[in-house]
């Protein structure tokens, strides 16, 4: 076999080198100084299990919020978790799971709840200074884009916007959060109702249900699993509609003093229920002998065995 000689050797290593050298130059010229007009072919082997080639599409989701002002500012997923490796993954799954739609059960409502109160929070962090009255779900879709500009949504307009959904964010100024005042009533020895709250406003139609949320802390672990019965009673007392189950759905035995608890809940109206006011009353009872807890004022003033909140006016069904 014929062997290389030193100087053939020295010659290849000076070809590999001179290569290597246009190489280079040729990368320089093309990132450095040709610049944008050749950025979109390097993106494609990164995009390329997206790209289909010709009459390509592609779609994004957009938040759009209205600030107190009517300003519209647009956020995409991943401008709610800019610290996060898997950020467009979260923020999409938050921003699903808000405007998911809800049952009319307490654990889907308390859940969409829970995921609009987080997305506000996310908002005003990716927004600072902006106050949103109201948040927009979108979806904008591309058609037959120039596979070369993806992602598109940074070169062209959407051919296509879809509302998804919509919600305003007074609804959840509270947060969720206990009111910040002292309680309103006392329950035998060991709870006490902090407040409550009516989402959707002192007035009910026949045949809806009632939304009420209570806040309870515990002044000591209570000796029961206590029960909470939400009564709309009418003039003479008698209860015309109710909702009843352990507080919170929890069980209070398990509560060390101080803890906080939010109680959710609907209570039905009948369909044949006469029109008119009613009084909302709220009570805790033994559920093993369905004895009710004594209600007393902060004072310890008595207060009988339901404690009131609010007057309630039902409408006939169908009206606003």
């Amino acid at each position: 076999m014929e062997q290389i000689s030193h100087a053939d050797r020295r010659f290849l290593l000076g070809l590999k080198f001179a290569l290597l050298i246009v190489s280079a130059s040729l990368l320089v010229h093309l990132f450095f100084i040709r610049g944008p007009e050749v950025w979109p072919l390097t993106r494609l082997s990164v995009y390329a299990t997206n790209i289909k080639g010709p009459g390509s599409s592609a779609s994004e989701i957009e938040l759009r919020i209205v600030d107190t002002q009517g300003n519209i500012h647009r956020l995409f997923p991943n401008d709610l978790y800019t610290t996060l490796g898997s950020a467009n993954g979260t923020g999409t799954l938050v921003i699903n799971r808000a405007f998911q739609e809800a049952s009319n059960e307490a654990e889907s409502i308390a859940n969409q709840e829970i995921y609009r109160i987080h997305l506000i929070d996310r908002v005003k962090t990716a927004l600072p200074g902006i106050e949103p009255a109201e948040i927009q779900f979108w979806r904008l879709r591309w058609q037959d884009f120039d596979a070369t500009d993806f992602p598109p949504f940074e070169y062209e307009q959407p051919d296509e916007e879809i509302l998804l959904g919509q919600f305003e964010t007074a609804y959840y100024a509270d947060g969720l959060q206990p009111p910040d005042r002292d309680p309103d009533y006392d329950f035998g020895d060991s709870l006490a109702l902090l407040g409550f709250g009516l989402p959707n406003g002192t007035q009910v139609a026949q045949c809806e249900d009632l939304y009420v949320r209570s806040w309870w802390s515990a002044v000591e672990t209570p000796a029961k699993d206590y029960h909470i019965t939400v009564v709309l009673a009418d003039e003479t007392g008698i209860g015309r509609a109710q909702s009843d189950s352990t507080i919170a759905d929890d069980l209070p035995t398990t509560w060390p003093p101080g803890h906080e608890a939010l109680d959710r809940r609907f209570v039905p109206i009948p369909c044949d229920l006469e029109t008119g006011n009613y009084n909302l009353l709220v009570g805790l009872y033994d559920f093993d002998t369905v004895e009710n807890l004594p209600v007393t004022y902060p004072d310890g003033s008595p207060h009988g065995s339901l404690a009131y909140l609010t007057t309630i006016e039902v409408i006939a069904g169908g009206e606003s």
